[in-house]
């Protein structure tokens, strides 16, 4: 993943996936927003940070995993393509891609962009 940010949010009890879903979407608009921010006020010529973010929804097992020479915390799981399943709004379908570590091609999804 390089320098990124993990962050999970759960679905509240009695709460709902659309909830959630909504919830992290918001959350990494924001950041992206954060960062837009912080390139305009940059010196002409200076280097620009660039970043992209993934959304998932489903069940997922988290901790470290790795070895005394490199441990990471992450989450991992199956659920690719739940998020936009159950985010209720739309979304445009990129295609079938492979995806490192799963057998099986997954569909990947873009949001429309945001209006201003």
């Amino acid at each position: 993943m390089g320098d990124g940010v993990l962050a999970f949010f759960h679905q509240m009890p009695g709460g709902t996936a659309k909830e959630a879903c909504r919830g992290a979407l918001l959350a990494a608009r924001q950041g992206l927003s954060a960062l837009a921010e912080r390139n305009r006020r940059q010196e002409p010529g200076a280097a620009l940070l660039q970043a992209g973010f993934a959304l998932h929804y489903g069940t997922v097992s988290y901790g470290n995993i790795g070895s005394g020479g490199r441990l990471d915390f992450t989450v991992i799981g199956p659920d690719v393509q739940a998020f936009a399943e159950r985010l209720d709004q739309p979304v445009w379908e990129l295609g079938h891609f492979e995806l490192r570590g799963f057998s099986k091609l997954h569909r990947l999804f873009e949001l429309p962009a945001e209006e201003e």
